[in-house]
């Protein structure tokens, strides 16, 4: 067919290309469809801008029983689900309680002899819910019983004596033989030991009801959580004897020495020669800084955009040596230059930082106060959340309905502000909802100028003050903010407890002399009755 030719170069080349190719083509096709019965799409990538929109299909759980606790009269049991994708669900089935009895023991009264209302004992559990009552034969009618005392398992009682309504006995009583030589004890339950309590294994004796504590455990250490309190019980474990300094050595000066600045570039350069951290130094502009042997405070001044609006925030971070370094002046509503001039006249001490309050002369809202471990208002009825700075330097806040006024005193507060709400759970993290019947959602979710205090550590503190209301140097309208982007930012701060304090037209911030946070334009600087400061205590006050 005159392939006897000899092809030349170039054909041959071109042939085995072609070859390869085929080759190369059908391996692809062959792994990429018939393997797998069908193409394969585009991969997506969700995290590209031309995905921006996309919806990702969610998972539908699809849940199998995986475990059953069948509950009892006493204790919850629960039905574990589990789905494919491993998560678990628990579903809680409450204790069925003492729901049917039967009597043991009853006996009717005759005239010689006592009868016996009879034992109630439970239908389902058989275990003993509550002993019966002696009824008087019939020939103590019209007398009653003095003296009576139940015989246990070891020690006798007494039938008691039967009276009349003049006092005298008519029948006297007998010595009760005990029930037996010894208990007949039952287990009735057993508590393990926490970092509170210790374990313990409780016995009830089955014949006479005594009861008895057994295999005693001692209670478990705390357990740090990393930020100095117990996980558990949220026990702060940090023992500063009544000075922080020991916690951070590098903020305070050793000597009697203060250092005041006002200008970002100097700021910095001071702590980078003295190998000070600026926390969060990367954002914003330092506006106001103060060392001194107690107290050490730097103000930043940044720009934010939160929930879409601009705000512009005043950053207090606080260091004092003592509690009494940050202190309160509560008085009439007035000025708040008046208030901090009476803290140098009357308390003796001198303001280096200071924010205003939570209005505490406003009693229709204010329903506790305590100032400077002074109680200026008694809690009676509290609706709103609380906010308690204890004498050790810690800081709780508090839910209406957790407020124990008692336990609270008894730990020695030494401010307690009413306003709210509190800010971050008990975890630290932003809370999702407010109670509405007493916070509003206008409260809420609009934007004001606010003010808030932060907790970090016993002697460590912020106070943030956010403008809103009125134009920048650039014409920019500045908002403010509502209440979830509070949170979230205390959060960012690094702050586990935080709480809002009066915002709006009471908003208002001083640093080392000079009016940081003030209303303007359409607002008018509201008069208020309490600031917070932070400053140093005069000697001998």
């Amino acid at each position: 067919m005159g392939f006897n030719k000899k092809l030349p170069v170039w054909v041959i080349i071109l042939l085995d290309l072609v070859l390869t190719a085929a080759v190369v083509l059908s391996f692809a096709y062959f792994h990429h469809v018939k393997d797998w019965g069908k193409t394969e799409g585009p991969k997506k990538d969700y995290n590209s801008p031309s995905a921006a929109g996309s919806t990702i299909e969610e998972h539908t759980h699809s849940w199998t029983e995986k475990e059953v606790k069948t509950p009892t009269c006493l204790t919850e049991g629960y039905v574990l689900y589990v789905c494919a994708c491993g998560e678990e669900q628990k579903n809680i089935l409450p204790a069925l309680g003492h729901s049917s009895y039967h009597l043991v023991n009853a006996k009717e009264a005759t005239e010689e002899e006592n009868g016996y209302t009879g034992d109630k004992y439970c239908d389902i559990c058989k275990k003993l819910v509550e002993y019966g009552e002696v009824i008087p034969a019939k020939k103590y009618n019209g007398l009653h019983l003095v003296n009576y005392s139940e015989p246990t398992c070891l020690e006798e009682g007494y039938s008691g004596d039967w009276v009349n309504e003049q006092g005298t006995v008519v029948i006297k009583g007998t010595v009760l033989l005990p029930l037996s030589d010894s208990h007949k004890f039952v287990l009735e339950r057993t508590e393990v030991p926490t970092c509170t309590s210790e374990g313990y294994s409780l016995y009830r004796c089955s014949a006479c009801g005594f009861e008895k504590k057994d295999d005693i455990q001692e209670r478990l250490p705390h357990e740090n959580d990393g930020n100095g309190y117990c996980r558990y019980c949220r026990k702060c474990l940090l023992d500063t004897s009544g000075d922080f300094g020991s916690l951070y050595p590098e903020k305070f000066i050793q000597d009697d020495s203060v250092v005041i600045l006002k200008d970002d570039a100097q700021i910095r350069a001071y702590a980078l020669q003295n190998r000070l951290t600026l926390e969060n130094a990367e954002k914003g502009t330092f506006i106001s800084f103060y060392r001194s042997h107690d107290v050490y405070m730097s103000v930043r001044q940044v720009d934010e955009v939160m929930n879409g609006y601009l705000a512009r925030c005043y950053v207090y971070d606080i260091y004092v040596r003592n509690i009494e370094n940050f202190y309160t002046v509560a008085g009439k509503a007035t000025s708040m230059e008046n208030l901090m001039e009476k803290a140098e006249t009357d308390l003796g001490c001198t303001v280096v930082g200071a924010v205003n309050g939570d209005y505490w002369s406003n009693s229709n809202h204010c329903r506790a106060a305590v100032r400077n471990g002074i109680l200026l208002r008694e809690p009676s009825k509290v609706d709103s959340d609380l906010c308690v700075l204890y004498r050790d330097g810690t800081m709780r806040t508090y839910q209406s309905a957790d407020f124990d006024w008692a336990a609270v005193d008894a730990a020695g507060p030494w401010q307690v502000w009413d306003f709210g709400p509190a800010l971050l759970d008990e975890n630290g993290d932003p809370y999702s909802s407010f109670e509405p019947r007493y916070y509003d959602k206008n409260l809420i979710t609009n934007t004001h100028p606010r003010m808030a205090v932060g907790y970090h550590q016993p002697g460590h503190y912020t106070l943030l003050s956010v403008d809103g209301r009125k134009k920048d140097e650039n014409g920019n309208y500045i908002y403010g903010c509502n209440i979830p982007s509070l949170a979230q930012y205390m959060k960012e701060l690094g702050c586990t407890v935080a709480y809002n304090l009066d915002g709006g037209d009471s908003a208002q911030a001083y640093a080392n002399g000079d009016p940081i946070r003030q209303a303007e334009g359409r607002d008018t600087q509201r008069v208020i009755s309490d600031i917070l400061c932070v400053g140093e205590v005069k000697k001998g006050s």
